[in-house]
C-alpha cells in the first residue's frame, strides 16, 4: 500500500496545481517573492508552531524563504496569517465560534488566513493547506512533498 501512495503522489500533486490554476490567483510565492507568515503579537505555541511548520514546507515545496513576523511588525504587503491575529478578526472571523479542532482557509484582499479554534485548530489548518499543496504524510516517518516552482493561492 505504502509504494502505491508513493507512485501516484506525482499525480496527486499534479492534480492539486491544475486545480489552483483554474481559480483566480490571490498570491504567489516563490523563491523571488517568499511573503511573510504574520502571527498574533501574543501568539500561542502551538500558533508558534504551525508557522514555522507552514515556514519549513514552504521551503521544501518551492524553495521560498519566508520569514515568521508578529503582526506589529507587518507591512500593507500580502501574507499569510497564522492564527488569532487581529487581521483575522478584522476579517469578521469569529475565534469564540470555533470548535477546539475546527479550521479555517480564508483569502482576504490577497492575503491568506490559516486559524482554527484552541487549542489545535490553527495548526490542522496549516496542514490542510499544506495537503492541499500535495504534502501528504504516509506515517509517522515517511512524507512526500511536491517539488512546485510557484505556490499558487
Amino acid at each position: 500500500m505504502k509504494n502505491f501512495l508513493l507512485s501516484i503522489m506525482p499525480l496527486l500533486s499534479l492534480f492539486s496545481v491544475l486545480l489552483t490554476g483554474c481559480e483566480k490567483v490571490e498570491m504567489t510565492i516563490n523563491k523571488a517573492n517568499p511573503v511573510p507568515i504574520v502571527i498574533a503579537d501574543k501568539a500561542s505555541d502551538v500558533e508558534r508552531y504551525a508557522a514555522r511548520e507552514l515556514k519549513t514546507y514552504i521551503r521544501k515545496i518551492c524553495g521560498a524563504d519566508c520569514r515568521i513576523i508578529n503582526e506589529k511588525m507587518a507591512e500593507n504587503t500580502p501574507a499569510i496569517y497564522v492564527g488569532e491575529t487581529e487581521f483575522a478578526k478584522n476579517a469578521n472571523i469569529n475565534f469564540a465560534a470555533f470548535g477546539k479542532e475546527e479550521w479555517l482557509l480564508q483569502t482576504q484582499n490577497g492575503n491568506l488566513i490559516l486559524a482554527g479554534g484552541k487549542p489545535r485548530g490553527t495548526l490542522y489548518a496549516v496542514y490542510e493547506f499544506l495537503e492541499n499543496l500535495g504534502v501528504v504524510w504516509t506515517d509517522e516517518v515517511t512524507e512526500f512533498v511536491p517539488s512546485l516552482e510557484n505556490i499558487l493561492i
